[in-house]
């Protein structure tokens, strides 16, 4: 993830050109000023979420929205008790187990469904979710924002307010996405492209498949005016990006494919058969699994860069391994900012990796005015220097 105050200091880190005044940004950090709050615990340890089938129709030009969704989950011990959900959605139409109506309780976000008794570890079941979701409830950052384009944010518990999901960082599960919307829209999810079928009744369906365990925080729905930038890579890379600033894209993340190309030498093979950057108006960017949020705001900036390596990076570092709680956060911020780090130093060498680091030094020490000392593990404010540039100049120090 690289929020607003995070491209911003990024710009202080970037060897071309520096900003050198650290101590203006924490006033930008899109949280408001504060630590995100967490939701009251609510682990289980009985079941397992191994995979979403997320049905959704959507008009973004009338707000309307529905979702039908199907929760696949096994037992992990003989007589597991209830299943545990998160949804923050208001209207929930059915809700099923195996087929047959189920008893849940709700309490906030959290729903708790009984399950059929006594089932034997190892046993599967499908849990179908007929809802409609409104989106943001309230909250101006994280859930399924309305515009143009539509776009979601999910980091770190996004995905529940307008899904019905186990929405913990640890809990990994396969996806499948069908999005059905007006015709002269295009949408974007994670996954392979499977089919676009145009009903005839000006509406399209989008179906995209991504069969490998992903974390919640890391799906991703937009759905706008797009034309795709495809890029030369050692795998297919495409931006996605409204007509208007398709010059201003190629522009800034033409090298996409390069930075890819760059980041398998230093962590090993690409682990997806794509990578996508898809052009919204996040203040930043968010490395949903091959489907990356690029910040609009940022093109045509010379540290729209810097953002893209960052990004990319964390398809190794935070996508594919990813945190089991968000205690361990600076272990996905931590390496992708200094995977910056490493691409100065491919960029400018020694120098450059000094520069960098140096910068990164000065923006750690104004966020200490903002948010304090506190260790790498757990600390109070998630998304903040210590995570993202202490996290880095760790990591620096190990090397």
């Amino acid at each position: 993830m690289f929020p607003a105050i995070l491209a911003c200091a990024l710009a202080a880190a970037a060897p071309l050109p520096p900003i050198h005044d650290p101590l203006a940004l924490p006033t930008l950090h899109p949280w408001g000023g504060g630590p995100q709050p967490a939701p009251p615990p609510s682990g289980q340890t009985g079941w397992d979420v191994q995979h979403y089938d997320l049905t959704v129709d959507i008009d973004p030009r009338t707000r309307s929205i529905s979702v039908l969704q199907q929760v696949e989950v096994v037992a992990l011990t003989d007589s597991p008790g209830p299943l545990i959900l998160h949804g923050d959605t208001p209207v929930v139409h059915a809700l099923r187990v195996n087929g047959e109506e189920a008893a849940t309780s709700r309490d906030g976000d959290v729903f708790t469904i009984s399950m059929p008794s006594g089932p034997a570890a190892g046993e599967a079941f499908a849990v179908t979710i007929d809802h409609a979701p409104d989106g943001v409830d309230g909250d101006a950052f994280l859930g399924l924002q309305w515009g143009e384009p539509t776009w979601s944010m999910h980091q770190p518990y996004g995905a529940r307010q307008w899904l019905v999901v186990y929405d913990e960082p640890g809990d990994l599960a396969t996806a499948r996405w069908t999005v059905t919307t007006p015709s002269d829209l295009t949408v974007v999810t994670n996954g392979v492209l499977e089919s676009v079928t145009d009903h005839g009744d000006g509406t399209t369906t989008w179906v995209r498949d991504f069969p490998w365990p992903v974390a919640t925080y890391l799906l991703v729905l937009d759905v706008g005016t797009f034309v795709a930038l495809d890029h030369p890579g050692p795998v297919p890379v495409t931006t996605y990006v409204h007509p208007a600033d398709a010059d201003l894209a190629q522009a800034s993340l033409g090298n996409t494919g390069d930075i890819v190309a760059w980041a398998e030498g230093a962590f090993g093979p690409y682990p997806w058969p794509h990578y996508t950057n898809v052009v919204v108006p996040l203040g930043g960017g968010m490395e949903h699994t091959t489907a990356t949020s690029f910040g609009s705001g940022l093109l045509g900036d010379p540290w729209a860069q810097w953002v893209n390596v960052h990004e990319v990076a964390h398809h190794w570092w935070g996508d594919l391994v990813t945190c089991a709680t968000w205690a361990d956060i600076w272990l996905n911020e931590g390496f992708a900012s200094y995977s910056e780090v490493l691409w100065a130093e491919e960029l400018y060498g020694a120098d450059g990796r000094a520069a960098y680091l140096q910068d990164q030094r000065a923006v750690y020490f104004a966020w200490q005015d903002f948010e304090g000392v506190s260790p790498l593990y757990d600390p109070p404010f998630k998304f903040g220097g210590t995570v993202y540039q202490k996290g880095s100049l760790v990591l620096h120090q190990l090397r």
